[in-house]
């Protein structure tokens, strides 16, 4: 991941990723999603996290969003 970028979320939860991508998006913030949990060894057996990443500009705006989301 470049320098520029900065982890704002992690979870295991796939679905709960997406849907914080997806708010994240409709607020003109650009996440990456890096997924731990999907690969050509794990097939289903390994969990690990899913990470969402921000431009650093934006982190602040996202995590703001983020801590105001209901559980």
């Amino acid at each position: 991941m470049e320098q520029d970028w900065m982890m704002v979320y992690s979870t295991m939860d796939k679905f709960r990723a997406m849907y914080i991508k997806e708010i994240l998006e409709k607020e003109l913030i650009l996440v990456v999603l890096f997924n731990k949990t999907e690969g050509p060894y794990a097939q289903g057996i390994l969990q690990g996290e899913i990470e969402l990443y921000v431009h650093y500009k934006q982190a602040e705006v996202a995590l703001e969003f983020i801590y105001n989301l209901p559980e």
